[in-house]
């Protein structure tokens, strides 16, 4: 751009230079003057400079040649300035249209920087919840464990009642040799112990039973949060 510019410049001072003295007729030592300046003006310009040895004709000759050259490059400066004018016009369009982008970009990428900040407490939410699950997870199977120990203690304390029970039936039965129908009393007494043991263990199997469901449910319910969580992710990407 700077080169076309100056040799814009240097046109302008030539035509300064002869055209207010182009109605008037030149004296001869004026007139050579005149031509050794135009010849240094068109070497300036890249041109093949005036041979003042020649004749007037060839001289001549040299002048409207040059002057063609200089037309064509002053035409060629034109062409590539308005060339120049059509690339920076087109450069500050595109310039605008990546304005355009960027100010769309930004506002998407602030959108989806919302996006992830939601996404982000959802999850310490859904951590938060997690970790309260196994906690009670936990709880539960604390109790389960205990409510377990203390039904087989139970049932072991239950067992030798019965066995120590029956020990003394039998040996009743050997000492007194008559009619066990005299211990029906005691038999009842045995039966009725039975059946409280057995309704104590049915209660203790029905609470077991309850835990595990609970653990159950909790499990599920973690699951489901983990399976919200996956599908929110992914909905991100």
């Amino acid at each position: 751009m700077d080169q076309l510019e100056d040799v814009d410049e240097v046109l302008r001072e030539i035509e300064r230079k002869y055209s207010s003295s182009s109605s008037i007729e030149c004296p001869k030592s004026d007139l050579e003057e005149q031509l050794q300046l135009l010849s240094q003006d068109f070497e300036t310009l890249g041109l093949p400079p005036i041979d003042l040895a020649k004749s007037g004709t060839e001289l001549l000759e040299q002048v409207v040649n040059n002057s063609l050259l200089l037309v064509q490059l002053h035409r060629k400066t034109i062409s590539q300035m308005s060339d120049l004018g059509i690339c920076n016009r087109s450069k500050e369009i595109k310039n605008n249209d990546l304005e355009k982008d960027i100010v769309h970009l930004k506002l998407k990428l602030r959108a989806v920087e919302g996006q992830n900040l939601k996404l982000e407490r959802q999850l310490t939410k859904v951590n938060s919840e997690c970790d309260a699950l196994s906690k009670k997870v936990s709880l539960h199977n604390t109790e389960t464990d205990k409510l377990k120990q203390y039904h087989k203690a139970k049932l072991n304390e239950l067992v030798h009642h019965v066995n120590s029970l029956k020990n003394e039936n039998h040996h009743l039965r050997e000492m007194c040799g008559k009619d066990i129908d005299k211990y029906f009393s005691k038999e009842d007494r045995f039966l009725k112990i039975l059946k409280k043991h057995k309704q104590t263990e049915e209660v203790y199997k029905s609470a077991l039973q309850k835990l595990e469901d609970n653990n159950t449910e909790i499990m599920n319910e973690i699951l489901n949060l983990k399976e919200e969580l996956a599908l929110s992710y992914l909905k991100k990407d």
